[in-house]
């Protein structure tokens, strides 16, 4: 009848928008890696960042991965670990701005 109410979709929202919807985010346990040549398979990042701490979320993204740890440590860790073979490449995660 047209009159229904239309419920906004969640793939219209930024990756920003989805952080502010998730309340229990935290920033410092959260990094960034880019540089990808390739878009990564969510278990082979979880594979390769699992070493450092306990995953609570991945966001694959074209040429770079987020990544957000339980543990702020986690995130640290992994920063401090300097080049870590992803893939076919090494890359170096970052904290997340």
């Amino acid at each position: 009848s047209g009159t229904e109410a239309k419920t906004p979709s969640t793939s219209n929202f930024t990756r920003t928008d989805r952080r502010q919807f998730n309340t229990d985010y935290n920033p410092e346990a959260s990094i960034f890696v880019g540089g990808l040549k390739e878009r990564m398979a969510e278990a082979t990042v979880r594979d390769v960042f699992g070493r450092f701490g306990e995953i609570k979320a991945v966001e694959v993204a074209r040429e770079c991965v987020y990544v957000e740890f339980r543990e702020p440590q986690a995130a640290a860790d992994s920063i401090a670990a300097g080049l870590i073979a992803l893939g076919q490449v090494e890359v170096r995660a970052e904290k997340r701005r």
